[in-house]
């Protein structure tokens, strides 16, 4: 979880770069953030 938590953050911290130039697109950022989630909901929690 700790993993999906850091995913996050790193995404966040990607959109949030000062020129916008830099930050990723909101497509990019959409498929990201699924890809985790689909990461996420596969771990096995017990």
């Amino acid at each position: 979880m700790k993993n999906c938590v850091a995913l996050m953050v790193r995404i966040g911290l990607s959109c949030s770069m000062t020129s916008p130039k830099d930050r990723p697109g909101m497509g990019q950022v959409s498929a990201e953030i699924l890809r985790i989630k689909h990461l996420a909901s596969c771990m096995d929690f017990r």
